[in-house]
C-alpha cells in the first residue's frame, strides 16, 4: 500500500483527472506536467462543491433504473441509514422521495420514513416483514455469539434497534388510523428526510450539514433570536446576505478565556463537594 505525497487533492491539482486510466510507463512521482493522470473518476469533498476537479465523464448509475447518473445531492439519502445515494430525477418522483442504498435495498418494500400514504393493511404487512427481518438478525446474532462469543455483535444490536424503532413507529401509526385520529393521504407530498417539510414548496432537501446554504434565513433568525451579545451588522457578501458578529473581535485580537471560564463549565470546588450543580 502506497500513499500519495500531499494526498489525492494535490495530485489532482497537478495532474488533473483523466477519463480513462493511463497505461504508459511513466511514474506518478515524476515532475513532468505533460504526464497523463492515473486518476479516473470524481473526487468527493465535504463542502458545497461536492466534487473537486470535476470531469464530464459520468462515473455512476442511478440505484433504481441503473441509467448513467452521478450527481450527488444532500436531498437524496437512504431512508434507513442516511447514506448518500444516486437517484436520477425521474426515479425521485417514482420512489416518492424515499430511497434505499445497496445495503438496505432488501427493506425497500417495508421501511419508509413517511407512512401517510399507506393503508392499515399495507402497514400491517410492513410490520410483519420487519418482524421477520428482526428475527433473522437475532438468529444470526445467536449463531455469531456461539462461534465468537460477544465479540462482533455490536452491528447486529444496532440493526435490531433500527428495525424495532420502525416497528414501533408503524404500530403508533396503525393505532391512530384505527382510532380515526389520522387518515390515509394518498396524495401526500414528498417530504424532506431531515426537516420533514414538503419538498414541493418549503424545502429543497439541502437543509443539513454542509449542504445548508449560508444564506438561509433560518440561521439568521436563530442567531438574532437568541440575543447573543449585541449583534453588529457587517459587510454583505455577493448574495446580499447580512452576516452579524457574535463577538466584537477584530483581526489580530487575542482571545483568552475569562477568570471564571472553568467555574462556568465545572462549578466551584464547594459545589463539586456538595453535589450542587
Amino acid at each position: 500500500v502506497s500513499q500519495l505525497s500531499g494526498g489525492i487533492h494535490r495530485y489532482l491539482d497537478r495532474y488533473g483527472a483523466s477519463s480513462s486510466a493511463s497505461t504508459g510507463n511513466s511514474t506518478i512521482c515524476a515532475k513532468d506536467n505533460n504526464l497523463s493522470s492515473f486518476f479516473t473518476g470524481k473526487n468527493f469533498v465535504f463542502d458545497q462543491r461536492v466534487v473537486s476537479h470535476d470531469t464530464k465523464e459520468v462515473v455512476g448509475n442511478c440505484i433504481e433504473c441503473q441509467d448513467p447518473y452521478d450527481e450527488i445531492s444532500g436531498a437524496r439519502l437512504c431512508t434507513v441509514c442516511r447514506d448518500l445515494v444516486l437517484v436520477c430525477p425521474q426515479c425521485v418522483i417514482k420512489l416518492h422521495g424515499q430511497y434505499h442504498c445497496a445495503q438496505h435495498v432488501h427493506l425497500k418494500d417495508c421501511y419508509y420514513t413517511f407512512l401517510d400514504r399507506f393503508s392499515v393493511l399495507e402497514l400491517a404487512w410492513q410490520y410483519e416483514r420487519l418482524s421477520k427481518e428482526r428475527d433473522k438478525v437475532i438468529s444470526e446474532k445467536n449463531e455469531t455469539t456461539t462461534r465468537q462469543g460477544k465479540k462482533g455483535c455490536g452491528y447486529s444490536k444496532n440493526v435490531r434497534r433500527t428495525l424495532q424503532k420502525q416497528m414501533t413507529k408503524i404500530q403508533t401509526r396503525l393505532q391512530k388510523l384505527k382510532s380515526c385520529e389520522s387518515s390515509v393521504d394518498l396524495n401526500a407530498p414528498m417530504k424532506c428526510r431531515t426537516c420533514h417539510e414538503s419538498l414541493e414548496d418549503k424545502c429543497d432537501g439541502l437543509c443539513w450539514g454542509f449542504w445548508k446554504s449560508m444564506a438561509s434565513s433560518s440561521i439568521s433568525s436563530t442567531i438574532t433570536g437568541k440575543g447573543m451579545l449585541s449583534p453588529q451588522t457587517v459587510a454583505k457578501d455577493d448574495s446580499d446576505v447580512c452576516i452579524e458578529k457574535i463577538l466584537h473581535i477584530e483581526v489580530g485580537d487575542v482571545v483568552k478565556p475569562g477568570p471564571d471560564w472553568n467555574v462556568a463549565k465545572l462549578g466551584t470546588k464547594e459545589n463539586k463537594m456538595s453535589g450542587v450543580v
